[in-house]
C-alpha cells in the first residue's frame, strides 16, 4: 500500500479547521446535512433555499447596512426580492460569472 502524500493530510486539516470555524461553511455544511434524508425534489427545493441567501448575503455584503438596504433586498416588491432578480443582480455587478449565471438558472427552471 501506497503512502499518502503530506499535502493530503494537510489539506484535511486545514478544511477541517476552516469547516469548524468559518460560519459561511458551517451554512453550506448544514445545508448538505439537510440534503441527506431529501426525496429529488427536497434536494431542490433545500439546494434553491441555500443558494438564494448566498446570493442575498452576496449583495448584502455590497451595501451599507440600512434600511434602504433591507428594503432593495427583503421589502415588499423588492427590486432584488426574488432569486432570479438577485442572479441577475450579482451578475450585473460582476459579483457572479456567466457560467455560475447558467447553473443558478438551472434552479429557476423548476420554479416556473
Amino acid at each position: 500500500m501506497s503512502e499518502v502524500p503530506f499535502w493530503v493530510e494537510a489539506y484535511a486539516t486545514g478544511r477541517d479547521e476552516i469547516w469548524e470555524e468559518d460560519p459561511n461553511y458551517k451554512g453550506f455544511l448544514a445545508a448538505l446535512e439537510e440534503l441527506k434524508g431529501e426525496t429529488d425534489r427536497g434536494v431542490a427545493l433545500v439546494a434553491t433555499s441555500f443558494l438564494d441567501k448566498v446570493l442575498t448575503d452576496t449583495l448584502a455584503a455590497f451595501m451599507l447596512e440600512n434600511d434602504s438596504s433591507k428594503r432593495i433586498l427583503l421589502g415588499f416588491n423588492a427590486p432584488f426580492g426574488t432569486f432570479s432578480t438577485r442572479i441577475t443582480g450579482c451578475h450585473a455587478l460582476g459579483l457572479i460569472s456567466d457560467a455560475e449565471v447558467g447553473q443558478c438558472d438551472i434552479f429557476t427552471e423548476g420554479q416556473e
